[in-house]
């Protein structure tokens, strides 16, 4: 396009007359192919759209796997998933949400289930397991 191009005098060895050359100007509007010619106004946000359960890497969105969560739906999305927290596990991909142990019940390291102290243990706020004093037992 001629309009969108200033044009400055050249010479060329060949002709006898000075040419035009065309010489790039700045668009006003962002364009969506990309291009030498750089835009005056910022260009839009991505089109990549994660759902809850998912995490961004790049432009693609990758689902949380089990024992994790994302709950944001709009942006910025999340760029990791995040553990259960403990007392709380899933079993699903893709999950928005962690669910509590079952009283007494304690979540694994991986948060993908709940299990009990082993003997001789005994559970402190479905958080962690302390060994039994002497004397006692659970």
């Amino acid at each position: 396009l001629i309009s969108s191009y200033d044009c400055e005098p050249t010479s060329n060895p060949t002709l006898k007359e000075p040419t035009l050359k065309p010489i790039p100007t700045p668009t006003y509007l962002p364009s969506p192919l990309p291009s030498s010619i750089p835009s005056l106004l910022p260009t839009s946000l991505p089109t990549v759209h994660c759902s809850a359960g998912q995490y961004l890497e790049g432009n693609v969105c990758i689902d949380c796997s089990i024992g994790k969560y994302a709950n944001d739906d709009v942006p910025p999305f999340a760029t990791s998933c995040t553990l259960c927290p403990a007392g709380k596990y899933n079993t699903a991909v893709q999950s928005i949400s962690c669910t509590d142990c079952a009283t007494g019940k304690l979540s694994s390291s991986d948060r993908t289930h709940c299990k009990d102290c082993q003997a001789g243990e005994y559970n402190y706020n479905n958080t962690e397991c302390f060994e039994c004093e002497y004397g006692k037992y659970a």
